[in-house]
């Protein structure tokens, strides 16, 4: 047979060799039948050109500000003339981070501040003066009275508000603590009404023309949609503007929404306080506010009771995901509009932010399986992880779902909340597979591996600051090219690196692919079993002598990587004995680790614990003894 561990030929001794392990984790098979160049388990490693790794798998704070709320959105904002903004957002606020300002992190919610505030010392009621709080203010906003009618930073006093008595007047839920204001300037932080199972949309609309309901000014417009409300923002103006909330502005609210053919799409309505989940609205061509004439319109995208999830053109279609059925749809002008045909019934979207656009092609989870679709036809992927993945997904949490893709890596991050994270609803996604699609492995499955993640939003930044890294810099001098976590070619020495960042259930940023560690140098556990192969012919117990890893050269280091073998007597059974070796990553002892372990199935467990305790395999060597004793 063919295996990592292959049939021992008629001799009493012999060595199984294996190079090239990157075909990654088989979850769909017994640990026996997993092939050569596979792996039957592991967690915190990456496939890389051929080789297992461990490097720069972990993750780390990307800037320290907490936004006080789990972090559920990441967005890049670029316009036509390539200046990039980064958007954060949790489900009560949105946050503007500016690299080279100070300070970075800002918000960005819409305000009020018409009139003036008075508060005393001590007292919870505020009284305003020229104000309308009885219809523009609600309870969970929050205040800030220093004189500044624009106040946006994180660090001002902010008091929540605890209720609306009329227009004039409101209630604090906590004391004032601030000195005696007269009438003075304040702002209103207006807060968004997020409920649970909800998550944030956005797209950008290019070379939008005057904001008819929002008066913005002409120019680039970024859209977002937190499910109760939508805004939009300029780039220019110090906070969004409100597009929607059901009674102001636009007639209805949307769960999804989407830039497609010089038109906004705005999917899974709530209109008149009636839910349409399984309609669409279409604005006028080049007006992304104007919903009722021209080309403006309404279609339905899904048949019978659906829910539209998310919406993403496909050449010169529309592909429409809803819960239970995918559609695509083409835009063919009035008095239709879109024609509409449902290419999938009964294949849904696990989770509204579960699709990856490759531009010619899409990547989804449903609820039983992973899906390539090319608009034309479905093809299942990745059933060598993603069936029992998927089987043993939280479906109750199916909104935290994520992936996001690392075009400099060649991955792509699948994010699925499982059984196991907790039993909050809140909970954050604990576990990432990785899918390698740049990995070459010919005619065998694109590979996937493992890392833990704490995380509940994903995103990208475009670093576009002044100071562009070169060779000199002084975290550069005195170092090996072996030292440093870039290729040579690698674009981290021009202004726009994209950096993939997480957001975190404790309210922080965190960018991934840069350490081999977890937060605060948090010890690294990574490891990879091995198939479990027969150690002798015929069912005979067999003697591991010895096992050579074929790994990278790490100078300095002063750590190992573990070496650890497993015996069994059946391959459905329980271990019955380990043996644990190690080898010096920076090759300064023996080449392999020796062993006197007696079985009849074994496999390997190769992996280190600790912070930045780097190790790349690119193959290994298993010597074995045959010992009779059938």
């Amino acid at each position: 047979m063919s295996a990592a561990f292959p049939e021992i030929p008629p001799r009493n001794r012999s060595v199984y060799e294996v190079r090239r392990p990157n075909l990654g984790l088989y979850f769909d098979r017994h640990a026996i039948d997993i092939p050569d160049r596979a792996v039957s388990g592991g967690k915190n490693f990456r496939i890389k050109d051929g080789a297992i790794t461990n490097i720069n798998v972990g993750y780390k704070e990307f800037d320290d500000t907490n936004l006080g709320n789990q972090v559920l959105l990441i967005d890049s904002f670029i316009d036509t003339l390539g200046i990039a903004f980064s958007i954060w957002g949790t489900k009560r606020d949105l946050f503007k981070y500016d690299e080279v300002g100070s300070p970075k992190v800002t918000y960005l919610n819409h305000i009020y501040s018409t009139g003036t505030a008075s508060a005393l010392q001590g007292d919870m009621t505020v009284t305003g003066a020229g104000t309308a709080w009885d219809t523009e203010v609600k309870a969970g906003d929050f205040i800030s009275i220093t004189g500044d009618a624009a106040e946006n930073l994180l660090t001002a006093t902010w008091y929540e508000v605890d209720s609306v008595t009329d227009a004039d007047e409101l209630e604090l839920t906590s004391n004032f603590l601030e000195a005696d204001t007269g009438a003075i300037a304040y702002t209103i932080r207006k807060t968004f009404t997020m409920t649970d199972g909800e998550a944030w949309d956005t797209a950008v609309f290019p070379d939008a023309p005057l904001g008819t309901t929002s008066g913005l000014a002409a120019g680039d417009h970024w859209f977002a949609t937190s499910g109760q409300e939508i805004v939009v923002w300029d780039g220019v103006a110090a906070t969004v503007a409100l597009l929607a909330t059901g009674t102001v502005g636009l007639a209805f609210t949307c769960k999804t929404l989407h830039y497609y053919k010089n038109m906004m799409l705005y999917g899974n309505i709530v209109e008149s306080g009636t839910s349409k989940p399984a309609v669409g609205k279409n604005s006028a061509i080049a007006d992304p506010e104007n919903m009722t004439t021209l080309e403006a319109g309404e279609f339905i995208a899904a048949e019978g009771v659906d829910f539209i999830s998310s919406m993403l053109p496909l050449g010169d279609f529309l592909v429409v995901y809803a819960e239970n059925s995918i559609s695509i749809a083409q835009f063919v002008g009035a008095p239709v509009n879109f024609l509409i045909r449902t290419i999938a019934p009964g294949i849904g979207l696990f989770g509204p932010r579960m699709v990856m656009d490759f531009g010619d092609f899409h990547e989804f989870l449903s609820a039983d399986q992973a899906y390539r679709f090319d608009g034309v036809r479905l093809t299942p992927f990745g059933g060598q992880v993603f069936k029992k993945l998927l089987s043993e997904a939280d479906v109750s949490r199916a909104s935290k779902g994520i992936v996001v893709i690392s075009e400099e890596e060649l991955e792509v991050y699948w994010m699925l909340p499982h059984s196991t994270d907790g039993s909050d609803d809140n909970e954050s996604v604990k576990q990432c597979y990785t899918e390698h699609y740049g990995e070459d492995v010919g005619n065998a499955p694109t590979p996937f591996s493992h890392r833990e993640v704490d995380v509940t939003a994903a995103g990208f930044f475009l670093d576009q600051s002044a100071a562009v890294k070169a060779f000199d810099d002084a975290e550069f001098v005195g170092k090996g090219f072996d030292e440093l976590a870039f290729r040579f070619n690698d674009r981290f020495f021009t202004k726009a690196f994209p950096k993939v960042l997480f957001g975190g259930k404790d309210g922080k940023v965190y960018e991934i692919n840069t350490v081999t560690s977890l937060p605060n140098e948090t010890l690294l556990l990574s490891y990879v079993y091995t198939p479990m192969r027969p150690l002798a012919p015929h069912g005979n117990k067999g003697i591991i002598r010895r096992i050579e890893p074929v790994i990278d050269l790490v100078q300095g280091a002063s750590w190992s990587m573990r070496v650890t073998a497993w015996l069994y007597e059946r391959p459905g059974g329980l271990s019955t004995s380990s043996s644990l070796n190690t080898i010096a990553v920076d090759q300064s002892d023996s080449r392999f680790a020796s062993y006197r372990s007696i079985g009849r199935y074994g496999l390997v467990e190769f992996g280190t614990l600790g912070a930045g305790f780097l190790w790349t395999m690119s193959g290994y060597n298993v010597t074995v003894d045959e010992a009779g004793e059938r």
